[in-house]
């Protein structure tokens, strides 16, 4: 399964208009609030946090890490106890573009065949 790495509100619209479910429909499948889904889907609210992520994706059947906020907040909490990894990416930021491009090209081939392994 490919990854959303659009916004959450956009994310949210896209998956609304796919599975062509309305708000009230979803809102009694999700368990989540009318008012407060209708205010995520129009970004009037900001990312909500990783419960009702999950909620909201189980009642969509899809992982919630489907959303690129419910997964950038566990990079950060991986980076946040990982010193060596924050340094390295800061260096790979400080590259030219064409390095940049390079370092990431080769960490994603790396991180593939490691996740392809386990």
């Amino acid at each position: 399964m490919n990854y959303s790495n659009k916004s959450f509100n956009t994310t949210l619209n896209d998956l609304f208009n796919v599975n062509n479910v309305g708000v009230r429909e979803f809102a009694r499948k999700s368990g989540v609030n009318y008012s407060y889904l209708s205010k995520l889907r129009n970004g009037k609210m900001p990312p909500p946090s990783d419960d009702v992520i999950k909620k909201i994706a189980k009642a969509f059947r899809i992982p919630a890490d489907y959303f690129l906020e419910y997964r950038l907040r566990h990079i950060y909490q991986s980076l946040l106890t990982d010193p060596d990894m924050i340094a390295a990416l800061h260096y790979m930021s400080k590259q030219p573009a064409t390095s940049q491009k390079r370092i990431r090209e080769r960490f994603i081939k790396f991180v593939k065949q490691e996740v392809s392994n386990n």
